[in-house]
């Protein structure tokens, strides 16, 4: 089994202004390029229009947020939303995603988005709220 890759243990989260209460268990997850891949502007924000209209059409709790790395400064727009996590895994995996976030409670894990998929603990979900900048 491959490993997680560790720069999605060190992602933090920006939450940004629309974030409110939240529900008990969650999916995070971004149509932008995959690890590893490099994608034209346009290409990835096709896919994101294209994931947040499949999420909205879900009728789920969804709100934006924004993964980055404060090491390397990438960060790339994500999507939160109440969703099981076998659907998120599902959906990360129809929009070419390595892995994606969830949370259930104050806890965050990380999973591939395959035949690999197995929550992968990484910390405090609350520990990993940060703004960017």
């Amino acid at each position: 089994m491959d490993p997680i890759n560790p720069l999605y243990l060190s992602t933090f989260l920006d939450l940004g202004p629309d974030w409110s209460e939240q529900p008990k268990e969650f999916a995070i997850i971004s149509a932008y390029a995959t690890t590893g891949e490099k994608w034209s502007a346009e290409r990835n924000q096709q896919a994101d229009e294209r994931l947040q209209k499949q999420l909205v059409e879900k009728g789920a709790w969804l709100r934006s947020v924004t993964g980055y790395a404060p090491d390397t400064g990438h960060n790339e727009p994500c999507w939160a939303t109440a969703i099981s996590f076998d659907e998120a895994c599902d959906i990360g995996e129809e929009f070419l995603q390595d892995a994606i976030y969830y949370v259930e409670g104050d806890q965050l894990y990380v999973s591939h988005c395959d035949s690999r998929r197995a929550k992968t603990s990484i910390s405090k979900f609350s520990l990993k709220i940060r703004p960017m900048g």
